[in-house]
């Protein structure tokens, strides 16, 4: 594996790859110890981040993701993938939305919450679209300051830690 380091309006991020894959984004500057190098897929992401933070929001899909983490992480964070900019859901909703695609009666927004926190891919999978019921900003890995900044800039109103008229995403599995 290999890191590439990115200069972003956020910071320095750090890109985790190989020849293959991307594995994963850190937004907080951590001591890495992985051969620096600019591989394939470190250099589509970094062309997403340009577009990303210029204000045209592309399509995760078409990179090269291999996030690592257990089996549910993996199908949770995959759906985050639904969620578009400007829009938002709950966690009690990812929660259902989960439960409903993978068959399972009913699933805890609690676990959701705690699978969200290890996403390895940060804005590409973006948990910072996750809100509390009450339309709150709630837990972001990268502290809720950072998750402010990025629903801002995607067009999203707060005031006061708060969601203003947000747009729910409607996932396909509650339809």
């Amino acid at each position: 594996m290999y890191q590439t380091t990115y200069s972003s309006p956020l910071g320095l991020l750090q890109i985790i790859s190989d020849q293959q894959f991307i594995y994963a984004l850190h937004m907080k500057n951590i001591s890495l110890h992985y051969s620096v190098k600019d591989t394939p897929p470190a250099q589509a992401l970094t062309s997403w981040l340009d577009a990303y933070f210029q204000g045209d929001y592309l399509n995760p899909s078409r990179l090269p993701l291999q996030p690592l983490g257990t089996s549910f992480q993996k199908k949770l964070w995959a759906l985050l993938g639904q969620i578009p900019p400007g829009q938002v859901t709950t966690y009690g909703i990812l929660a259902q939305v989960f439960a409903k695609t993978y068959g399972y009666e009913k699933m805890s927004p609690q676990a959701v919450g705690s699978a969200l926190g290890k996403n390895p891919l940060p804005l590409v999978l973006p948990c910072h679209r996750v809100i509390g019921t009450d339309k709150s900003l709630k837990g972001y890995a990268y502290g809720l300051k950072i998750k402010n900044e990025l629903l801002k800039k995607e067009g999203i109103r707060l005031h006061k830690g708060r969601v203003l008229n947000p747009i729910f995403t409607s996932f396909d599995a509650l339809k």
